[in-house]
């Protein structure tokens, strides 16, 4: 039996099934939220998610069992009074070993926390000239906090459609991320 955990702008669903006979939705977390991410720690099994609530802003939530309880993850967090604000948290990845945080936000605020904080910073897959700007600006940020290098990570995706038109289609839906474009409100 297969697990796919899957987010979505209307919450996280748990798909349970495989590929002959197809899944099924075992459950549904986070109503209403959108979700951007979520995975299962291989060398816990605890499963995390990101979800942004439009009144409380995005937060880091886990469980033992994902259809389950969900609890909201306490440490990292923004300094309380300041003007700065966590945008979303896009994704989330085991580290290599316990203790270790691994993150991902491209607003100002995201990357200030990341970099007085975390272990390591994930990125989109963009050009190598961005991603070489954004590891600077990530490396002066830490060395301004006093903190040891960062580690650096960048994130991949496919696209499988049965045509590659339909994939190149596909592409250009999901970056078009244009205020009132067709992709915009899941971007």
């Amino acid at each position: 039996m297969t697990e796919l955990l899957v987010g979505t702008k209307k919450g996280l669903f748990v798909l349970m099934g495989d590929g002959d006979s197809g899944f099924r939705v075992a459950s549904r977390s986070f109503p209403g939220e959108p979700v951007e991410f979520a995975m299962r720690d291989p060398r816990t099994g605890r499963t995390f998610a990101g979800a942004g609530s439009p009144f409380y802003g995005p937060k880091l939530w886990w469980t033992d069992d994902p259809m389950g309880e969900w609890h909201q993850a306490t440490g990292v967090q923004l300094p309380d009074g300041g003007d700065k604000a966590l945008e979303r948290i896009w994704v989330v990845v085991p580290g290599e070993e316990d203790g270790l945080v691994y993150a991902g936000g491209e607003s100002d605020a995201a990357r200030t926390l990341i970099a007085e904080t975390c272990d390591a910073y994930v990125m989109h897959g963009d050009p190598p000239d961005v991603i070489a700007r954004r590891v600077a600006d990530m490396s002066s940020r830490r060395e301004r906090a006093g903190r040891p290098p960062l580690s650096f990570g960048v994130a991949g995706y496919a696209i499988v459609r049965d045509s590659a038109r339909e994939a190149h289609q596909e592409l250009e839906r999901i970056t078009d991320v244009k205020e009132g474009s067709a992709g915009y409100g899941n971007y």
